[in-house]
């Protein structure tokens, strides 16, 4: 089969003939036909993203696909399924395992494009904004810095069907228009608007943040959160440090959580999945969350989905299809 590996010398991406996996006996072996292009992949390609020691090398981490074999422990009657999952590492081939409590239906009328943008998403945010409880209102506000994003929009459609007031942060004017389309409430462009101070003028009081960008945001986002509000901060595109006035965060009483999905036990993203699955499937049926794709590439072109991901000009996921 045919699978993207990183060249160790230069960083690029080639593509190479391997064996095809054999699941184990609790896992399925999926024919890919999408795999969802995640920053963390950037990252692991650069050698900044550590992986688990018991997860594949080969980047990608979430797919759809068809089962068309079975662990030996494994229910046959998956055989056949089409599906999608989080996968440990392997995604960007033409074939991966994953382990069978792992699989999620695909959402009825859903593209097989649009099914490999929601295992991330989906999972992440029931690991991050679901996991916290709330001291203040029953309608609260979140603020998701990049709104635009494969993780944002799923934030923005699912929590707007939920009933959250919904602040984001994007790159530019074409994809405010795009944020507004999908529910937010406010939307603010930061290469010319100042997120803090529009919020504080338009007295938002915010109860979650949901940050991939950290840096310089992470005194902001204390400064607009309301008290007992929760910062939580699933990446640092903005950089790696930062510098935090410690006696606002003890006179709000605010909580700072810092999350990664792939590193959690196996029984853990289990309970996320069944727990995302029964969440989610009244809002699919009124047609509440639908993924948008930015842009679609051939497994070859995996080199130009990564540059594509690089410019973040793009709106939704990039996709790659081995087929």
């Amino acid at each position: 089969m045919k699978q993207i590996q990183v060249n160790p010398t230069d960083q690029k991406l080639i593509v190479t003939e391997v064996e095809i996996p054999t699941p184990a006996k609790d896992e399925v072996l999926i024919k890919v036909f999408a795999c969802g292009v995640n920053r963390m992949d950037l990252l692991q390609r650069q050698g900044h993203y550590p992986i688990p020691p018991t997860d594949s090398t080969i980047l990608g981490v979430e797919v759809s696909g068809e089962v068309i074999r079975v662990g030996s422990e494994t229910n046959s009657g998956l055989i056949g399924k089409p599906v999608c999952t989080l996968v440990n590492g392997g995604g960007y081939a033409e074939f991966v395992v994953a382990k069978a409590r792992m699989l999620m239906p695909i959402p009825e009328g859903w593209t097989v494009e649009e099914a490999a943008a929601y295992p991330e998403a989906a999972l992440t945010i029931q690991n991050t904004v679901h996991q916290i409880t709330l001291k203040q209102n029953q309608n609260p506000t979140i603020l998701v810095h990049g709104g635009t994003s494969g993780i944002g929009v799923f934030a923005v459609q699912q929590l707007k069907g939920l009933g959250y007031k919904v602040i984001t942060t994007v790159g530019s004017e074409t994809k405010k228009k795009t944020a507004y389309a999908l529910g937010c409430d406010l939307v603010i462009n930061y290469n010319t608007e100042d997120f803090e101070l529009l919020i504080k003028e338009l007295a938002y009081k915010v109860d979650v943040v949901l940050d991939m960008v950290a840096g310089s945001y992470t005194q902001k986002n204390i400064n607009v959160l309301n008290e007992f509000g929760h910062l939580i901060i699933i990446a640092f595109q903005g950089g790696r440090k930062s510098e935090v006035d410690i006696a606002k965060l003890l006179s709000k009483k605010i909580t700072i959580k810092a999350v990664t999905l792939r590193s959690l036990e196996t029984v853990e993203k289990v309970k996320l999945v069944n727990d995302a699955i029964r969440l989610n499937n009244n809002l699919f049926k009124m047609n509440k969350i639908k993924p948008v794709i930015g842009s679609t590439f051939s497994l070859q072109e995996a080199e130009r989905a990564h540059e594509a991901l690089a410019k973040h000009s793009h709106v939704g996921k990039i996709i790659l299809k081995p087929y």
